[in-house]
This record gives structure tokens, C-alpha cells and sequence, in this order.
């Protein structure tokens, strides 16, 4: 069972894209997570799921050496 209450909405198009991104992830193709992730970000929803998500973005851009957006660019 997810521990993630979310997971239970079916058809929630956050959830399809975070977990898609989230196995991704799993499998190395950090760049493919990176668009998934940016696109969970730009769904709406609430500020935790959309931090989440921008945070994930960053970090598989940062993993697949890709430019990272701001404001994560600077640091």
C-alpha cells in the first residue's frame, strides 16, 4: 500500500505525471524525469505539490547535467 495519499485519486493528473517521473528516476533517465517533473509543477494544485515537484525538477536537471532553472540557477 502507497503511503502517499494521493495515490488513491485515480485519474488525478498530478499523480499519473509524479510517479511516471518518480520511476524514471528509479531508472536513471533523469533528463525524461526532469520534463515530467516540470510538467507536474505546472498543473494546478496546491504550493507542497507544486514545491515537490519544482524540487525534483532540479535535482534530475542537476543529475542529468542539464541548466537548471531559476531560482536554483545561482546556487
Amino acid at each position: 500500500m502507497s503511503m502517499n495519499p494521493a495515490s488513491a485519486c485515480k485519474g488525478n493528473r498530478y499523480v499519473q505525471l509524479a510517479s511516471d517521473a518518480a520511476q524514471q528516476e528509479r531508472m536513471g533517465n533523469h533528463a525524461f524525469a526532469a520534463k515530467l517533473w516540470g510538467k507536474a509543477a505546472l498543473l494546478p494544485g496546491n504550493k507542497p505539490n507544486r514545491a515537490w515537484a519544482e524540487g525534483r525538477e532540479d535535482t534530475c536537471l542537476y543529475k542529468a547535467g542539464l541548466p537548471r532553472r531559476a531560482p536554483y540557477a545561482s546556487h
